[in-house]
């Protein structure tokens, strides 16, 4: 796996009262976590309370009380991305949003690693909000990326990078460059393009 840690301000705290590692990841990521545990319990107890009716009502309250956490949850890491992306922009660069939609196969113009023709390759479209958030995103790629927008979809804007099977690590990388945060930096381009040159040493 590569290392993120430059992509993300570290915390000046390295642990807490129970001993957690806060260095290791974003603190968002580390609270998605906790929240994708809530709703696993909440889940649990709702299996629980089907089959335990005389403790229906009491079970009731108790996963009313993990929803509302997890709402309340959900509310402060929004907070809290958007905190760690302004951190993050002064040391990085300016970022700007690129919500990838996975790998998938599409027409590309080449591989945005080593080049190559426009053919049916693997790729990454990533939503982004404006037509020139995606032309900037587009122009810090070498070759291999290019934008989809249609007039009449305004608000369907994608942009479309291909790579070649031997560069298909390089491709995931720039699938999520920086997590939940949503975001790409031009630093995080040159990093995923440089890949190549590190893996061949």
């Amino acid at each position: 796996m590569s290392n993120r840690k430059n992509l993300i301000l570290e915390p000046k705290q390295t642990s807490g009262i129970y001993i957690t590692d806060l260095t290791k990841e974003p603190t968002s990521q580390m609270i998605s976590k906790i929240m994708y545990e809530l709703m696993n319990i909440r889940g649990e107890l709702s299996d629980i309370k089907h089959i335990d009716i005389f403790n229906e009502e009491r079970l009731g309250d108790i996963i009313s009380l993990l929803s509302i956490s997890h709402r309340e949850l959900n509310a402060f890491n929004e907070h809290r991305i958007k905190v760690e992306i302004c951190e993050a922009d002064k040391i990085h660069g300016k970022s700007i949003h690129f919500k990838s939609r996975g790998i998938g196969m599409d027409v590309c113009p080449g591989c945005f690693v080593c080049g190559g023709e426009e053919c049916m390759m693997t790729n990454v479209s990533a939503f982004v909000e404006t037509k020139e958030d995606g032309e900037k995103i587009v122009s810090w790629f070498k070759q291999g990326a290019k934008l989809d927008y249609r007039d009449f979809e305004p608000s369907w804007i994608q942009v479309k990078i291909g790579a070649c099977e031997k560069h298909l690590r390089n491709l995931e990388e720039i699938s999520c460059p920086n997590g939940l945060h949503n975001v790409i930096r031009k630093n995080d381009v040159k990093r995923c393009e440089e890949m190549e040159f590190q893996n061949e040493i």
